[in-house]
């Protein structure tokens, strides 16, 4: 986790260890924008935007 910190720039999964990677390297950071998939019992408790910090940019 160290060595990926000190990337300029994430390309991040959903998990907790990406989403930490990206959080501490504070370069770009990149991540999937369709998840949780739309009517799932996730997607009505994830607010994505508690989750993802808004300068992250998602991709779709």
């Amino acid at each position: 986790m160290a060595t990926l910190a000190v990337c300029n720039h994430t390309i991040a999964t959903v998990g907790t260890f990406s989403w930490w990677i990206g959080y501490l390297a504070g370069g770009e950071v990149l991540y999937y924008n369709d998840w949780p998939k739309k009517g799932t019992k996730l997607d009505n408790e994830v607010i994505k935007e508690e989750y993802f910090p808004p300068s992250w940019i998602g991709l779709t």
